[in-house]
């Protein structure tokens, strides 16, 4: 504000006595008066703060991760994260009680504390026979799936994305009568169950039965609806993506692979439209 001159200012004492200072008002003014184009600007910027939807807002109208050349996309951004595999979770909330479901939430817990975004976990369960999620063609044990519906709502509590796997290459099953086996190789077993006929593990990719189960399988576990929070797999944004199987191999027959990989991703596509669709391979086949 206007300040009196001092008497060892002569040019203020001039003014101060002739009655040519400026005003209180008058230097107020000059001094809190801003360009108008200043003005315009600043309007505009608080314009579209107010209507520019927050990163969380696009998410909500386009959920599902993408990709844009080599980088992800979610709600028009980039999406970067780090990961972690936690293959026992479904198993460990199906077959471990109030406690499995408790050792869930705290790996969740902890994934988030350390900035973990995404987890990579089996739909699927078996090793031993009471936990397999299949127990024959087109049956499946509630319990284990329940166990996979609750993995997928934590996750999504926890704003984790999860990679789906949707069938294994490896028979981890305990069991010494060889009653039981898990992976690709449970519909060998029933096969050979019901047909009296004896494949050898590289015909899973060309047999017609197996072929069919597998796509039957898909069929399911995409349209089933989460017991929990009502969603639809194949429309959850919760899941990043579908492994097509757990580290698939053709021993030199590479080629066979390849052909049943496209044949399965092509089919998972034709189900749902929303998710990624990975193979889930070591690298090599």
């Amino acid at each position: 504000l206007w300040q009196r001159a001092s008497p060892t200012d002569p040019q203020r004492a001039r003014e101060a006595t002739s009655g040519t200072a400026p005003s209180i008002r008058e230097t107020t003014m000059r001094r809190t008066v801003k360009p108008a184009w200043l003005l315009a600007v600043a309007a505009a910027v608080l314009l579209a703060a107010s209507v520019a939807p927050s990163r969380a807002e696009i998410a909500a109208t386009d959920p599902f991760v993408t990709v844009d050349g080599l980088k992800f996309k979610l709600g028009g951004e980039q999406f970067v994260f780090q990961g972690f595999n936690a293959y026992q979770l479904p198993e460990g909330a199906g077959d471990w009680g109030p406690v499995g479901k408790l050792m869930v939430k705290d790996i969740f817990k902890q994934a988030k504390e350390n900035g973990l975004t995404v987890l990579r976990t089996f739909a699927f369960a078996g090793r031993l026979k009471q936990n397999a999620l299949m127990t024959g063609p087109g049956e499946y044990n509630e319990k284990m799936l329940e166990a996979i519906d609750f993995v997928l709502d934590e996750a999504a509590k926890q704003d984790i994305r999860v990679v789906l796997v949707l069938e294994s290459y490896w028979n981890t099953a305990f069991d010494k009568d060889k009653t039981h086996a898990n992976g690709i190789h449970k519909y060998l077993q029933w096969i050979k169950a019901s047909k009296n006929e004896t494949l050898e593990v590289n015909d899973f990719y060309t047999n017609a039965d197996c072929k069919r189960m597998y796509k039957d399988h898909v069929k399911f576990m995409l349209n089933r609806k989460n017991s929990i929070n009502g969603r639809i797999y194949k429309e959850d944004p919760a899941i990043l993506s579908y492994n097509i199987m757990n580290e698939p191999r053709c021993e030199e027959c590479g080629k066979v692979l390849q052909s049943w990989i496209d044949e399965m991703a092509a089919y998972i596509r034709s189900i749902d439209k929303n998710h990624m669709i990975t193979v889930g391979e070591d690298g090599f086949y």
